[in-house]
């Protein structure tokens, strides 16, 4: 049963939309330590305590994906990256931010230069690959280092 075009309008006037998580009973937002009443819920009324259909996680991830990319190509030493390498960055910018991959100023550099074993040995040296995120602060450095996707990580995307 396809759905008129004026449920969506009836939905977001009852519903409201947020486009943050938020308490459905408090209407508040939902920060780290933050008693939840009701429910999780994020955007048109939906709940985040019930399982989301996979296409909607395929849908959120292609969205973020595609804003990260938008912001980075903005940044010449980045366009300036081979696929694999981009990628790697995207990994990056996905966890930490771009602002945060703004910071491995050491990286950029070796990436500006092309010394791919810098770049990847900043990355490596530093409280996300040490404290934080070990593991995947080692398959970024790899991918930097290489030019290769990692083991298991397929050949990128399709």
């Amino acid at each position: 049963m396809a759905a008129p075009e004026n449920i969506y309008s009836l939905l977001w006037s009852e519903e409201g939309e947020r486009l943050m998580v938020y308490d459905d009973a408090t209407r508040e937002p939902i920060k780290p330590g933050t008693h939840v009443i009701g429910h999780p819920t994020i955007g048109a009324g939906i709940r985040l305590d019930v399982p989301i259909l996979q296409k909607e996680s395929d849908t959120m991830l292609a969205n973020r994906v595609q804003a990260l990319v938008a912001r980075m190509m903005l940044r010449a030493w980045f366009r300036a990256l081979d696929p694999t390498r981009r990628w790697a960055i995207i990994s990056m910018a996905y966890t930490i931010g771009v602002e945060g991959v703004e910071a491995f100023t050491g990286m950029i550099a070796g990436l500006q230069a092309a010394d791919w074993a810098a770049a990847s040995a900043a990355i490596l040296d530093s409280v996300w690959a040490k404290e934080q995120a070990p593991a995947r602060a080692g398959r970024v450095a790899a991918m930097i280092l290489s030019g290769q996707w990692p083991p298991g990580g397929n050949d990128g995307p399709s």
